[in-house]
């Protein structure tokens, strides 16, 4: 093998050795209509605030990610936002004057696909082996000498029978706990708020408690994937959205009943209190539904709408994950 092939090997075994790197996540102004050219750079401000603590697996020759993105008006007072990441883009809708909510519900939806690792590289192409020997002039056949003698016949044994294989001794040992044969896949929804029933101040609440639910969810081995479905929704389109991302489980929730009251408390003025209903799918058929009254939860109006879902939710995981698991089977 030559000396430059062996230098080529060497070099790529020291790359593929070395820690991947990370680069930061730029986030660029947002495009946007002539009429709210305004709302571009503050969309691009916001999102990278929220995204400024995510560190992306570094691609050859790339410093930094950036992240791209437009504003499109809907009918109404209802805007779009469309966010574009390493050729995958992310979407939301609603309306205009829930705008925080909107561009935090965009960078939940962009984390994970900046945060997932890029797929093992190929390894490096074999060099061809070359040879510095030319081919020379094939010798011609001599011819036999003498007439053919008869060669005498092999003393072959008969063949002997091949001893039966030993099948390897069964695996008695117990599975190790928290570990199942065959891990599931469970899409979660964003957390439902009643209409026209959510206090001030409160809305986008639930996207908080998805991501509580989620991260649960996974400390527990279960492969929880947040999706955009809001709330309750029927059997088969729960079944789309549960297939699009490979999970023939769907977890529903919607918070009903909700009531603030005034408090004195030391961690804020004002108790939120209701109650969650959880709806668990396996293939659009119903495996679970139970309704779970939320313990009193203080907080102020300084704090963000989807922290209150998180800590509302927080005291119900390890019950709501139980009953999840025993009925994923």
């Amino acid at each position: 093998m030559r000396p430059a092939c062996l230098i080529i090997m060497l070099l790529y075994a020291t790359a593929l050795a070395a820690p991947p790197r990370s680069v930061p996540v730029q986030v660029a102004p947002f495009a946007s209509p002539a009429d709210l050219a305004a709302l571009g750079p503050e969309i691009g401000r916001a999102l990278g605030a929220q995204l400024a603590g995510v560190r992306v697996e570094a691609r050859q020759g790339e410093s930094e990610v950036t992240v791209q993105g437009r504003v499109e008006v809907e009918a109404g007072h209802r805007v779009r936002l469309e966010a574009n990441a390493r050729g995958q883009k992310v979407q939301v809708h609603g309306d205009l004057e829930h705008l925080d909510d909107l561009v935090t519900a965009l960078g939940a939806q962009l984390r994970p696909l900046l945060e997932a690792a890029d797929p093992v590289r190929p390894g490096p192409p074999r060099p061809e082996r070359t040879s510095s020997r030319r081919p020379g002039p094939r010798p011609a056949p001599q011819p036999l000498e003498g007439p053919p003698q008869e060669r005498p016949p092999l003393d072959l044994a008969p063949p002997q029978p091949s001893p039966e294989p030993t099948p390897p001794p069964p695996d008695l040992a117990p599975p190790p706990p928290g570990r199942r044969a065959e891990e599931v896949r469970v899409a979660v929804h964003i957390v439902g708020e009643p209409a026209g029933q959510t206090p001030a101040g409160l809305y986008g609440m639930g996207l908080g408690a998805q991501q509580a639910l989620v991260a649960h969810l996974a400390r527990q081995r279960i492969q929880a994937i947040p999706v955009r479905a809001v709330g309750l929704i029927g059997g088969q389109d729960a079944l789309a959205v549960s297939l699009a991302v490979g999970a023939h489980h769907t977890l529903m929730a919607r918070f009903e009943a909700l009531g603030v009251t005034i408090s004195h408390g030391e961690f804020g003025p004002l108790v939120l209190s209701g109650r969650l209903h959880v709806v668990l799918l396996r293939d659009g058929r119903l495996r679970l539904e139970r309704s779970y009254p939320l313990p009193p939860v203080p907080f102020s109006h300084a704090d963000p709408a989807a922290a209150v879902g998180s800590r509302a939710v927080a005291p119900l995981l390890d019950i709501i994950a139980a009953d999840i698991a025993a009925r994923l089977n």
